[in-house]
């Protein structure tokens, strides 16, 4: 059999920049997430049992409290395989491979995951606090700002969509098996909100350890809602919480990143 000299001719087309770098990856991931069966059927279910009942009912609040479990369910589902994969299957080697950055590979998938989460934890508040707005400003509710309601609902979905984010890739950080990320977001998240509310009963600002709750305190107060035991408490401390939780999630992902071994 005869070897023959292979033959190489330079690329000729025209390199991307760095952002178009970080939105290929973003729009590839994104794309190949909504493709998958569960993240669609979670979706779809948490818009049809959600979102649609609340704005045929009016159940508001309703609304904003069970969000917290379709937001957590998706966040798990989507957000669990977001790194996990890469790492289990070698891919990030590929992707840190020239010119790919290890900050382009963390931009295009926390792009990737916010624009999904958002789909469930911010859109929906978008379309009620137009329709809040819109269609019941006038009626004769006392005691009732409905531009408060409509700006803090968009207000706290875009702090919602911030956080669980960063848990979700911070989780899917952690292991290569995005089985184990899935159920650790959800067990880890669910059972720490059981566990806080409890408790609380004993020792009332345990309550803080609860990142639902913290969401709700910052909600509530907002609003000036009567008659709400979240009122009793500091909406700066919840807050902070928050934010201290983001930012151990982004140290967790990015020392993740950042140890992530690269074939040259």
């Amino acid at each position: 059999m005869g070897i023959y000299k292979q033959g190489y001719r330079k690329f000729e087309g025209k390199l991307q920049g760095r952002f178009g770098r970080i939105m290929t990856i973003f729009k590839n991931e994104f794309i190949r997430r909504l493709k998958n069966k569960w993240v669609l059927a979670l979706l779809l279910l948490a818009w049809v049992l959600g979102f649609l009942p609340t704005i045929l009912t009016g159940g508001f609040m309703f609304f904003f409290v069970t969000g917290f479990i379709w937001i957590l369910l998706f966040t798990a589902v989507a957000g669990g395989p977001i790194i996990a994969e890469d790492i289990e299957y070698n891919a990030i080697t590929l992707y840190f491979s020239r010119p790919i950055e290890r900050m382009d590979y963390f931009i295009g998938k926390y792009l990737t995951l916010f624009a999904l989460i958002s789909l469930i934890a911010l859109l929906p508040n978008i379309f009620i606090s137009a329709y809040v707005v819109g269609m019941l400003y006038g009626t004769s509710t006392e005691g009732f700002d409905y531009y408060t309601f409509g700006y803090s609902l968009i207000g706290i979905g875009i702090l919602m969509t911030f956080v669980f984010t960063n848990l979700g890739m911070a989780f899917s950080a952690l292991t290569k098996n995005f089985k184990y990320a899935a159920g650790g977001i959800f067990t880890v998240i669910f059972f720490s909100n059981i566990i806080s509310i409890v408790l609380s009963n004993l020792y009332r600002n345990i309550i803080y350890c609860s990142i639902w709750s913290n969401f709700l305190i910052i909600f509530n107060k907002f609003n000036d809602f009567r008659d709400n035991d979240a009122l009793d408490f500091d909406p700066i401390i919840s807050f902070g919480i928050l934010m201290l939780i983001s930012i151990i999630c982004l140290i967790i992902i990015w020392f993740r990143i950042y140890k992530a071994e690269v074939s040259e």
